[in-house]
């Protein structure tokens, strides 16, 4: 079984099923399993599947609302271990939070990235686990800007949306095994938490604010 299969060990048929789905999806990537093969593979009756997931959508749905269950817990937690008052420390933090999730999740993470298969963004159920991470974003960027530490006529929507394809751009490279191809002499999340400190530096210089206050890498991962 995958490390990312163990996460779902347990006797229930729920949890029995997502693991199975989990597994075979690893193995293969390219189209999702079937109802059937998870019925095959797992030894849990078809039937009973069917009881818990009317179809094969319904089990991809489950298993990447999981997913980002846990992606929402470990944002929520990289954040309040930040100074509150320190905005832009904790946004860096949720961005390191991201990229850990898509680390330990890396199936999920390819799921949910093949709009073909699963298309979150249509998916109300599954949407609001990203709405709720980008209004986050967003406060966070208009607190650090109300703070001084961005500049006052700081476009916060269009930042956050970089930030994003920036996030997102870290993760794939390291569920793809890409990182190293840059950075072979570090650890890939050793390597991402630099490139992530590295891009709020750049926001800094960009957006300098105009009336002195630090900019956004001297606050960057200062514990309350």
């Amino acid at each position: 079984m995958s490390n990312a299969a163990q996460s779902y060990t347990g006797t229930g048929v729920h949890q029995r099923a997502l693991s199975s789905m989990l597994a075979l999806i690893e193995q293969h990537i390219v189209t999702p399993p079937t109802l059937e093969d998870v019925a095959r593979d797992s030894g849990i009756p078809l039937q009973d599947l069917q009881a818990i997931f009317p179809d094969t959508h319904a089990a991809l749905v489950a298993l990447a609302e999981d997913s980002l269950m846990r992606l929402v817990d470990g944002c929520t937690k990289a954040v309040v271990m930040i100074d509150p008052n320190d905005a832009m420390a904790q946004f860096g933090a949720l961005g390191e939070a991201y990229v850990m999730w898509a680390y330990e999740n890396p199936v999920q993470f390819r799921l949910m990235s093949n709009t073909k298969v699963l298309d979150t963004s249509q998916n109300p159920q599954l949407d609001r686990y990203f709405q709720s991470v980008r209004d986050l974003m967003v406060r966070m960027l208009e607190r650090a800007r109300d703070a001084g530490l961005l500049h006052p006529d700081e476009n916060i929507p269009q930042l956050a949306l970089t930030s994003r394809i920036y996030a997102y751009g870290v993760a794939r490279m390291i569920v793809d095994d890409r990182m190293r191809e840059w950075d072979d002499g570090r650890d890939q999340m050793e390597a991402a938490r630099a490139s992530i400190k590295d891009f709020l530096q750049r926001i800094a210089r960009g957006s300098r604010a105009p009336n002195g206050a630090r900019r956004p890498e001297e606050n960057l991962s200062r514990p309350a």
